[in-house]
């Protein structure tokens, strides 16, 4: 599965150019590593995300684990490489959309893993939109956070590989900048929010893209 982060369209839309919305997942008894071969796949993609109707080197693929009483389908995307798992399982409910890649066509809480299994991200979306989400180096570290609160305030912070917190800015239901800080690697306090900022996600970008 795809996912693209919110948090860098604001900092150049809103921060540089200007009720508790937590999903819940349906649930059920599964595990975050199923075994694909005994679940039917319903769908390949490649690595770019474009749905095939056969198996594509280096790409995915997608089982169906069950369907629950109110017709929604329960699915999970693995690595066609290894047979892991590039996500969580996840529901979906309209059945054209279990043929799509991207993120926002899906609702709940899901995580995406890289090959080797370490976690790339843990997002909730609701009606389509990212409403929490946690980015993570390779090391296990989290490099970001984004939270949208029930005022619509949205807060969000980086955090440099080292575990060092790196920026935090916080802007209103407007998407008007509220308050911001910024610190390097030392703990010292800079005031180069925006260098920062992009130092730190184009680290986390690269990494991602290279997935």
């Amino acid at each position: 599965m795809n996912f693209k982060p919110y948090y860098p369209l604001l900092i150049i839309t809103s921060l540089f150019y200007s009720t508790q919305l937590i999903a819940e997942s349906q649930t059920t008894n599964i595990s975050n590593l199923i075994a694909p071969i005994k679940q039917p796949i319903i769908a390949y993609f490649d690595k770019n995300g474009v749905f095939n109707k056969y198996a594509v080197k280096n790409g995915y693929y997608r089982v169906l684990l069950e369907r629950n009483t109110d017709g929604l389908y329960l699915v999970q995307d693995f690595y066609q490489s290894n047979n892991k798992p590039q996500s969580s399982p996840f529901w979906e409910a309209i059945p054209a959309k279990l043929f799509s890649f991207e993120s926002s066509d899906v609702d709940g809480s899901i995580t995406l893993y890289r090959e080797d299994g370490t976690i790339i991200s843990k997002f909730v979306n609701k009606d389509g939109d990212v409403i929490d989400e946690q980015e993570y180096y390779p090391n296990g570290q989290i490099g970001s956070s984004y939270k949208l609160t029930e005022d619509g305030f949205t807060t969000i912070e980086f955090w440099y590989a080292s575990g060092a917190k790196a920026t935090k800015y916080i802007l209103d239901a407007d998407e008007k900048l509220v308050s911001s800080k910024a610190w390097k690697e030392d703990g010292t306090e800079t005031e180069d929010f925006k260098g920062v900022s992009e130092k730190v996600y184009a680290l986390l970008d690269h990494d991602f893209q290279k997935d």
